[in-house]
């Protein structure tokens, strides 16, 4: 069996989108990503990340402005229709302990099935040959709670993928993940976006990573585009230092985008050195 590539087109965006809880979170975000295409939504924590996907994902409903997705507006998509088009992974995924990884996986086809959810047999060659391709078919029978850090992120991956869309957002996919989990995860990403075709939209707070991966990244700042264009455009050490009060070293990593070391303050690490040295003598 082999896994369906989507042949629909899954170009997405949102139009001036502005939303408000007791402060404005967005105002007048527009943007629009390509099929097959990595953007990167960046920005310092506040700036509206991951209210912008929840808005694009048809989960929160914006007081102005609309997102689309294939063309269709978000709002006026039945919930399984909807659920067809786009699939999320959030920051911190709800991951039921004691639920087996297969199990946990086939959720990803409700949206294709009908009042009460049986698993088909093609649902379940599905799921298996998914869980396949991500390394992890070893663990069917085990429950997600036992699974390390990297494994339950893939599961939760896989389960995604289960939905069978063109559209995939995801908040900070690695921020549980040590950095050899991470890169795994990230690559892991890539590759099946090429393979799938798979349109991905993903908030991130690390910029070497957003800067390696994403054709093209989004710079948030107040609930506002501060700037958009290619990694390394956006990742300078102007706008490092200008939006994230830090500053850093820009490594470029040829084709493969860009990456970021980060400086400590030399004034104040002198002045914490000195007043260290003072106390260490001799009274």
């Amino acid at each position: 069996m082999t896994i369906n590539t989507q042949t629909t087109t899954p170009a997405c965006g949102c139009n001036s989108i502005s939303v408000t809880f007791r402060r404005r979170v967005l105002t007048e975000v527009s943007l629009s990503c390509e099929a097959g295409e990595w953007l990167g939504i960046i920005g310092p924590n506040g700036a509206g990340k991951t209210t912008l996907l929840r808005v694009l994902a048809g989960l929160l409903r914006p007081e102005d402005g609309k997102a689309e997705i294939a063309q269709q507006d978000v709002w006026k998509l039945p919930p399984r229709k909807r659920a067809r088009l786009v699939a999320m992974i959030p920051q911190s995924p709800t991951t039921p302990a004691g639920v087996k990884v297969l199990d946990y996986v086939l959720l990803g086809r409700v949206p294709y099935s009908g009042t009460g959810f049986v698993a088909s047999a093609s649902d379940v060659a599905l799921v298996r040959e998914i869980l396949e391709q991500l390394n992890i078919a070893q663990f069917a029978d085990i429950p997600v709670g036992q699974l390390s850090g990297g494994e339950r992120q893939r599961a939760v991956v896989a389960r995604a993928l289960a939905q069978q869309t063109p559209l995939l957002l995801m908040d900070e996919p690695t921020s549980a993940l040590d950095l050899g989990q991470q890169l795994e995860v990230m690559e892991l990403i890539d590759q099946l976006r090429v393979e799938r075709n798979l349109t991905i939209i993903t908030a991130i707070h690390d910029l070497s990573l957003a800067g390696q991966f994403a054709d093209r990244l989004l710079l948030l700042a107040d609930g506002m585009i501060a700037a958009e264009g290619t990694p390394k455009e956006i990742l300078t050490q102007e706008n490092i230092r200008r939006f994230y009060g830090a500053n850093v070293n820009i490594v470029s990593n040829g084709t493969f985008g860009v990456a970021l070391s980060v400086q400590r303050n030399h004034h104040l690490a002198q002045k914490i050195k000195t007043s260290e040295q003072t106390q260490s003598k001799p009274t």
